[in-house]
């Protein structure tokens, strides 16, 4: 058709074309120009969420860059990890200070205390780093306990503590630093439930009830920086990470101690329970709970320890501890009492009935209490829950009966199953509520060739391709219509001008 019309014609009916096509490729820019601004505490301006509506299984698509190669957190295989002997201590300058109040807000993400610039790290990285500042990330109270961001040999811990910094030696502020080589550094602290409250921990919790809502902010304090890290700061994992939440930002140097930091229970129950994700006057309340992020593939990275790792020994380092962990599994003690043991071939803690002979150190009296003293870290016996939805209901072998709730992912639903009481795997929650938070992403599932349930196919991207498409659809018929229709009142309009000029008068003649 547009072969058949005149040149002029062509010229202006492509001019029409090319405004439903700018009208279409500004809409695609617009989302991405939204995702890529972001504040220098890496949050980003387009909406995400860590659960629900706008969850981490969608940042990839709404942020590209989250759906990066080098992407935070990883799960750290202790085995795997390439010792490093220039990896030097951390030494930090500042930390020890007594400050009289850090300025602390809720951003609707985390809780986050901002540092003076007279902290910083001045040696185990390439070049000094400055403080900026510190937030942490916990799970839910009706969650098994978990919470930290990088887990250690699969094992999740209660919570974990970041303190962000920037090369102060090559940048003026984080701002500058962010996306460049180098430019940022974060030291991971993973936190850990004991039986003692933690003092300046401590601080931080008096000042979460002036900070309820999000964009809230309070002072608190005094407190030293330096105790919310570990007594050592030689042993820890290397690797080159990303910012965990949008903008996913990648260049990050993540160091992760090998030494947990002991908080509270009441303390991590007031983290879980005490905050709001929204604003004060918002009409329907959220909770600021589960704020972590699964761990993503490590890829070709490649993780250092700056000390030497050991598979044999499994119990805590410097402690007695470690002696009852290497131990053989011996069935002693009072006949049919359940116990938990240390499976050194195995490397996990199982549960085994007594059968009255004399046993030894190796017996404990839940799965809890043996994972942390026996498996690194003090870690506890979770696996991991990146993993958990895709795996089939295991009632495990003990002889109890209850029910659990577990993810159905054929039919998208969470649904009660039979448990013994012990053992199992990690698709396995206390609620549904539970179940829910952590898998209703995953609702609308495909299956592969061999029956395991694939991510998640977001409908969100064919919807907006379709709604676009239709679009251009709409406004290229209606351009086609007010081009024939002004055309055919030209004509009309030039054959009524030469009507007008070519009647001939009257032929009757003047007498």
């Amino acid at each position: 058709m547009l072969l058949l019309l005149p040149v002029a014609s062509k010229v202006v009916l492509m001019r029409l074309w090319l405004l439903p096509l700018l009208l279409v490729a500004a809409a695609a820019v617009a989302p991405l120009s939204l995702a890529a601004h972001s504040s220098e505490n890496g949050s980003s301006s387009a909406h995400w969420t860590h659960r629900g509506d706008g969850g981490q299984v969608t940042w990839p698509t709404t942020i590209p860059q989250c759906g990066g190669s080098s992407q935070s957190p990883v799960n750290i295989d202790s085995r795997l990890a390439n010792v490093d002997n220039t990896l030097q201590p951390i030494v930090l300058h500042g930390f020890e200070s007594l400050n009289a109040a850090y300025r602390m807000r809720n951003n609707g993400h985390t809780v986050k205390v901002y540092l003076p610039e007279s902290m910083s790290v001045t040696t185990g990285l390439p070049s000094e780093h400055t403080a900026s500042q510190l937030h942490l990330h916990w799970g839910a109270r009706d969650e098994e306990p978990g919470g930290s961001e990088h887990t250690v040999d699969e094992q999740r811990y209660d919570a974990e503590m970041h303190v962000v910094l920037y090369n102060s030696e090559s940048y003026a502020s984080v701002a500058e630093a962010l996306g460049k080589p180098q430019g940022l550094a974060v030291l991971g602290v993973l936190l850990q439930v004991g039986s003692q409250e933690h003092p300046a921990f401590q601080k931080i919790v008096d000042g979460l009830k002036n900070i309820k809502y999000s964009n809230q902010a309070t002072d608190v304090g005094p407190f030293e920086v330096r105790s919310l890290l570990p007594p050592d700061l030689g042993r820890y994992f290397r690797y080159d990470g990303s910012l965990t939440t949008p903008p996913c930002t990648e260049g990050v140097s993540w160091i992760v101690f090998n030494q947990t930091v002991r908080v509270g229970v009441q303390q991590l129950e007031a983290l879980r329970t005490g905050i709001m994700s929204t604003q004060q006057n918002d009409s329907q309340q959220e909770l600021l709970d589960a704020n972590y992020r699964l761990v993503q593939a490590l890829n070709r990275r490649s993780v250092r320890a700056s000390f030497r790792t050991s598979i044999a020994v499994r119990g805590k380092p410097g402690t007695d501890e470690a002696a009852p962990c290497q131990q053989p599994l011996e069935r002693g003690g009072e006949r049919g009492e359940r116990r938990w043991g240390f499976d050194g071939a195995r490397g996990v803690c199982v549960p085994f009935l007594r059968e009255g002979q004399a046993g030894n150190a190796n017996s404990f009296p839940d799965v809890v209490e043996c994972s942390r003293s026996c498996l690194p870290n003090g870690a506890t016996l979770f696996p991991e829950r990146d993993l958990a939805c895709k795996l089939p209901a295991d009632s495990g072998p003990c002889e109890e009966s209850t029910y659990r709730i577990h993810f159905n992912a054929s039919n998208g639903l969470c649904e009660s199953f039979p448990y013994s009481g012990c053992g199992g795997n990690g698709n396995s929650f206390p609620s549904t509520q539970a179940c829910q938070r952590l898998c209703g992403a995953r609702a609308i599932t495909r299956q592969t060739s061999n029956n395991a349930a694939s991510e998640p196919a977001c409908e969100c991207a064919g919807n907006t391709t379709a709604i676009i498409l239709g679009l251009l659809l709409a406004v290229t018929v209606l351009t086609f219509f007010i081009y024939f229709y002004r055309q055919q009142k030209r004509k009309q309009k030039a054959a009524t001008e030469n009507a007008a000029m070519y009647t001939p008068a009257t032929t009757k003649e003047t007498i």
